[in-house]
């Protein structure tokens, strides 16, 4: 279901927080659901900016299996990028424990042989990401 989101709270959080540097352009457009699930992994969100750019916002603290997990989001996350004609897939974990979760993370990401340069990894406050509703 796609849920009403303040245009300005979404392109701070991309620049500020994930370090996006999309054209300006980019950012007139939005679609957000939130509450659907990705791959059996309940109350998960979903941005789309400029039809460019889709994100995954996942709360890691509700994920049992991290690497699975990961690897299923990523799996899918690209699938529906190419499948939609868009640039770039970022996911998006929200945490408690940044540092922890970062690590654990970033070892799972890097174990992907195929990845190209268009998937990306960001561990967040989960603060960060409740605000964008």
């Amino acid at each position: 279901m796609s849920s009403p989101i303040n245009p300005k709270q979404v392109k701070s959080f991309l620049q500020n927080t994930l370090g996006c540097t999309c054209p300006e352009a980019v950012f007139k457009k939005q679609e957000f659901d939130s509450g659907i699930t990705i791959n059996n992994i309940k109350n998960c969100k979903k941005l789309c900016v400029g039809e460019r750019l889709l994100i995954y916002l996942i709360n890691a603290e509700s994920v049992s299996d991290l690497p699975s997990s990961i690897t299923s989001l990523v799996s899918e996350g690209r699938k529906e990028r190419d499948s939609r004609h868009l640039n770039r897939f970022r996911l998006v974990l929200g945490a408690k424990d940044v540092d922890l979760i970062s690590k654990q993370a970033k070892t799972i990401f890097e174990g992907f042989n195929d990845l190209d340069d268009k998937v990306h990894l960001h561990v967040v406050s989960m603060k960060k990401i409740d605000k964008l509703q």
